[in-house]
């Protein structure tokens, strides 16, 4: 896991620490316009770049086992919470585009950092309980293929529901094409999430529900190519930040709803 790792914290943390800058510096941070789920993500894989440099350097060191164990662990739930963040944008761009109402209710920046407070008060439980179980435990199996199906299932039905509503025109649009260019950068941007979603967990979902029923030989090949897909997909996000960013940048805002 760690040799996939290095060299994506090398390539990722730039990138990273430069859309958290963005985001602290906009005249928005902090008020109902931030992008409270993106802000949350971008820590994640900040985390998930810091803890790893001091946990492959804890794999050198025989005396160390414990603490490289713990820090392996906590890096694992690291990132079932990135799943459940790139949930959250899913689900807030199903409310923004099907269920409008509803998404203005809940748009003020308290919702979404109580929902986000919850995310991580899970991570912490969620944290503890693996340091009590052992790594083949079948409990933590499990509890990972229903997370990941889970998250898959609802990315992939919040994402088909908004490809779906882009494509069919607002009422009163007509032939004006008013907003023609905005919903076809919303269906880009929709159409990559729902793509790297698809990639980033299917895989590995298989795979943990093939654990003990195939050859030891194919599931040891099949397991870093499935993390792989999941760890390097996830670059994708800051990148498609920064693209954003950098069209719509100007010396006085930065554009919001970059994702």
């Amino acid at each position: 896991m760690f040799p996939v790792l290095l060299p994506y914290t090398l390539i990722s943390l730039p990138p990273n620490c430069w859309v958290m800058w963005l985001m602290i510096s906009s005249p928005v941070f902090w008020t109902d316009r931030m992008e409270a789920f993106e802000f949350h993500l971008v820590i994640t894989e900040l985390l998930i770049g810091f803890l790893e440099l001091p946990t492959l350097s804890m794999s050198f060191h025989s005396d160390a086992e414990m603490i490289e164990s713990i820090l392996i662990k906590f890096i694992n739930v690291i990132f079932t919470t990135r799943i459940l963040f790139q949930s959250s944008i899913c689900i807030e761009r199903y409310l923004a585009v099907v269920h409008p109402v509803l998404y203005l209710r809940y748009k003020p920046l308290r919702y979404r950092m109580t929902f986000s407070c919850v995310i991580w008060l899970d991570t912490i439980v969620t944290a503890i309980y693996q340091m009590l179980l052992c790594d083949s435990d079948p409990r933590l199996v499990a509890l990972q293929i229903i997370t990941f199906a889970t998250v898959l299932i609802i990315n992939a039905f919040c994402c088909i529901s908004v490809l779906r509503a882009l494509k069919q025109p607002s009422p009163g649009e007509g032939e004006r094409g008013v907003s023609n260019e905005v919903k076809k950068r919303a269906f880009s941007i929709v159409l990559s999430i729902l793509v790297t979603t698809f990639f980033m967990y299917v895989p590995l979902v298989t795979m943990l529900l093939l654990v003990g029923k195939i050859d030891l030989d194919v599931l040891c090949l099949a397991q870093p190519l499935a993390f792989c897909l999941m760890i390097w997909l996830g670059a994708i996000y800051p990148l498609l930040y920064l693209h954003r960013a950098r069209k719509h940048l100007t010396r006085d805002d930065v554009c919001v709803n970059c994702f």
